[in-house]
């Protein structure tokens, strides 16, 4: 059975959370998750998802930090989460309706 592209990406938040090393930013509500492979730094929640070794060896950007905690303050994995649903329910919906054709 092939898995839906949000499937994919749920999968891999998941995988990520398995191999997680985390370090919580103290003030900021962030958490840290580091971790082996080569990622490009990105936030899900209250998580931000950097390569272990970037960060150790103070290769990602104080920008980058700020960028993506600013996307956790504001809380933009909701837009995800609801942008994903409605693709899910048209997906849903287009093949209902295809059926009933």
């Amino acid at each position: 059975m092939k898995l839906s592209k949000a499937e994919e990406q749920w999968m891999e938040i998941i995988r990520k959370f398995e191999k997680r090393q985390g370090i919580v930013l103290s003030g900021q509500g962030v958490t840290i998750v580091l971790l082996k492979e080569k990622i490009t730094p990105h936030s899900f929640g209250n998580y931000l998802f950097i390569n272990r070794e970037d960060y150790e060896n103070k290769q990602i950007a104080n920008e980058i930090i700020t960028h993506e905690s600013l996307h956790i303050s504001q809380r933009h994995f909701l837009d995800i989460i609801f942008m994903e649903l409605l693709i899910i329910f048209k997906s849903i919906n287009s093949k209902l309706h295809n059926r009933s054709c």
